[in-house]
């Protein structure tokens, strides 16, 4: 690339203000909440998940004169990943949503994981607004990471910045109120799940952050925001509710979405679980964890595929529990194709075809 345009580019990227957003979860959800809640900017986001060492670069250099906001998910697999990304991208918002078990592997440990995301607060504009999320085990040293920078953070007790209380959990949306600085306001958000009212603090704090009003910004909840294969609501041929949350799997993600398939309002809950990746040497006690947490939600019916998810199903079997162990994802169609309108069925851990 030649110089002048290189200096060119880099001159938008300093005008431009650039938010990025990292954690184990929520990370797709809350970039594109926040993406289209700046509905009188012109928004630069990530597509998809490019969230690596490729996908920043690639969406930053499509920042042009006209953005106001670039909304850039960052990733990790490796690590050091976020350290560099955080160079490249140099941000002015940073929002750390959580660190949970999703990448043993790659990192050993949840601390490990911890580390790799704080790299995005200690990498970010010395005068750049953090988000964190102050329930997390890990917000006093994600904290400490910021230094001077300012902090704001969210939760569901007092002591956070943005707090949410007198939650009311429906099966497609929710309702509560927020706190922020001693004002009070009902919240209507247009999405199930206590995990999605914890993305929608962060957006809000993100909104805020960037100038927008309290007022404002919680009445962007309100629109429903819709990432593929993320909590998405469809029909089978028979009428059976559909729940497909294929995008990506954590042992956290999945409780969230078990969560949700408890909530809703029919006979029959039923749950397709494929396996979960990078867990290293917690392989199998995720996993049995995961059956474990099926039963207590209630769900009606366990269906595994493959050996690795078959250890969930032991678990839930040994509650009591209805399970059922397959080869393959057109086994696992084949057991609940004919399910009709008084079924809801999940899909988790795997991808439909």
């Amino acid at each position: 690339m030649r110089t002048d345009v290189l200096l060119a580019w880099y001159e938008t990227l300093l005008k431009s203000t650039v938010v990025c957003i990292t954690g184990s979860n929520g990370k797709t959800t809350v970039k594109d909440w926040l993406a289209q809640s700046f509905t009188d900017q012109k928004v630069l986001k990530t597509q998809a998940n490019l969230n690596n060492q490729i996908g920043v670069p690639q969406t930053l250099l499509g920042l042009a004169s006209f953005h106001d906001v670039a909304v850039v998910e960052t990733g990790t697999s490796i690590p050091g990943e976020i350290e560099r990304l955080a160079e490249i991208a140099f941000p002015d918002v940073v929002i750390l949503t959580n660190a949970s078990g999703s990448h043993f592997e790659g990192f050993g440990s949840l601390e490990g994981i911890a580390k790799e995301k704080g790299c995005l607060i200690s990498g970010a504009h010395p005068d750049a607004t953090i988000i964190l999320n102050s329930d997390d085990g890990f917000y006093p040293y994600w904290f400490e990471l910021a230094g001077s920078r300012p902090v704001l953070s969210f939760g569901f007790g007092e002591s956070a910045d943005l707090y949410a209380f007198d939650l009311e959990l429906n099966a497609e949306s929710s309702q509560a109120k927020f706190c922020y600085q001693g004002e009070v306001l009902s919240v209507f958000i247009a999405s199930a799940g206590k995990h999605q009212i914890a993305n929608g603090m962060a957006v809000v704090l993100a909104l805020m952050a960037t100038g927008m009003s309290f007022h404002d910004a919680v009445q962007k909840l309100a629109s429903p925001v819709h990432v593929s294969g993320r909590l998405e609501r469809l029909r089978t041929k028979n009428e059976a509710l559909l729940i497909n949350d294929c995008y990506n799997a954590s042992p956290t993600s999945v409780e969230a979405a078990i969560d949700v398939l408890a909530m809703q309002s029919v006979d029959k809950t039923w749950l397709i679980l494929g396996a979960l990746g990078e867990l290293g040497e917690r392989q199998e006690a995720v996993h049995r964890d995961l059956g474990l947490y099926a039963k207590e939600k209630g769900i009606s019916c366990l269906i595994c595929v493959g050996a690795v998810a078959g250890v969930a199903g032991t678990a839930f079997m040994e509650k009591g529990g209805d399970a059922k162990l397959c080869n393959s994802h057109e086994e696992a169609a084949a057991l609940v194709c004919s399910l009709g309108r008084n079924h809801a069925i999940l899909v988790k851990g795997l991808s439909l075809r």
